[in-house]
């Protein structure tokens, strides 16, 4: 699931697992391995970035 899911999509998940209290260490060992680069090629439009950092920043 993880490595077919954008980021933009696992932000989302992210933040509603963190709402829901459900697990969340798989999604965040993924997103502590992505590199610069990977993200901006993955993220399209400027409301997917903002959404991935909204997201994860809450």
């Amino acid at each position: 699931l993880i490595t077919e899911t954008s980021y933009a999509e696992l932000s989302m998940i992210l933040l509603q697992n963190v709402r829901d209290g459900n697990p969340t260490q798989k999604i965040e060992d993924k997103l502590a391995t992505v590199s610069r680069e990977e993200l901006n090629s993955d993220l399209d439009t400027e409301s997917e970035k903002k959404a991935f950092w909204l997201n994860v920043y809450n």
